[in-house]
C-alpha cells in the first residue's frame, strides 16, 4: 500500500508539472537537454510517466538520440517521405552512430500531425509497436525531436537506446 502511495504522489507531482507547462528538465529520466523544447521535455516526460504506470524504470535523456532523431525528422521533411527508412536506406541504426551513439540496441517512434505532446504520445500508446518501444525494459535512453514543415505540419520523432556496455 505504502508503494502504491508513492507512486501515486509521483505520479500525481509528474502529470502536474506537465500540464501546467513546467519547463523543469529534471523530472523522471534525469537532465534533459539545454537545446531541447518544451514539447520535446514534455514528450520525453509523458513517455517516462507511461514507463512508470507500467512498473519500468524511466529513460534517461541522451543528445546524441536526440540529434539522431531531430535529423531524422527534418530530413522526412525535406525529401517528402514519412518512414523509419530513409530514401537512401539510412535506419533508426545508421542514425544512431553517425550521431556517434554507441549502441546495443535502439527503436524508433515516428509520428506526423499531432498537435500537441499528450496526442502524440497518446497515439504512440494505442499503437502496439510504439507501445513497444514505450514499453521495452532494455530501452534506457531517449531521444526526443519535434520539427515542423512549411505547412505548419508537426514532424514527431523518439529513438530509444541501450548503450554499449
Amino acid at each position: 500500500m505504502r508503494k502504491r502511495k508513492v507512486f501515486l504522489l509521483i505520479s500525481c507531482a509528474l502529470l502536474s508539472a506537465i500540464i501546467s507547462g513546467c519547463g523543469s528538465s529534471s523530472l523522471l529520466g534525469g537532465t534533459v537537454s539545454s537545446t531541447s523544447t518544451d514539447y520535446e521535455t514534455q514528450v520525453f516526460n509523458l513517455t517516462n510517466v507511461e514507463r512508470t504506470k507500467y512498473g519500468l524504470n524511466p529513460v534517461t535523456w541522451n543528445d546524441k538520440l536526440a540529434q539522431a532523431m531531430d535529423y531524422h525528422c527534418k530530413d522526412m521533411i525535406a525529401n517528402n517521405y514519412f518512414d523509419h527508412t530513409s530514401p537512401t536506406g539510412e535506419t533508426p541504426g545508421d542514425r544512431a552512430t553517425a550521431a556517434g551513439y554507441r549502441w546495443l540496441k535502439v527503436g524508433e517512434n515516428i509520428a506526423k500531425g499531432q498537435r500537441t505532446p499528450k496526442e502524440v504520445v497518446d497515439a504512440w500508446m494505442n499503437s502496439p509497436h510504439h507501445r513497444a518501444n514505450i514499453l521495452d525494459p532494455d530501452f534506457t535512453e531517449l531521444g526526443v525531436a519535434l520539427e515542423y514543415d512549411s505547412n505548419g505540419v508537426a514532424y514527431w520523432g523518439q529513438l530509444f537506446g541501450t548503450p554499449m556496455p
